[in-house]
């Protein structure tokens, strides 16, 4: 998992809570990201999928995403 790359996406108009406020976490989203000024913004066109992730995933998740902030490996450009 040390080579899992994570990114630091932000909500131009609205932030991710806001938009996906009734979801549990962690929710899976496809959505095309793109680089404006200093940040990762999506395009404004996000499609949540209707599944629920199990405890293993979601603690695989949390993994990668501590792994990545202790080793400084969060992007936040692109």
């Amino acid at each position: 998992m040390e080579n899992e790359e994570v990114y630091q996406v932000k909500g131009i108009v609205s932030s991710w809570d806001e938009m996906l406020y009734y979801a549990r976490p962690p929710i899976l989203v496809e959505a095309t990201f793109l680089p404006f000024k200093d940040v990762i913004i999506p395009d404004s066109l996000a499609r949540m999928y209707n599944i629920v992730i199990g405890g293993n995933m979601t603690r695989d998740f949390k993994d990668m995403y501590m792994q990545a902030k202790k080793n400084g490996r969060i992007h936040r450009t692109l």
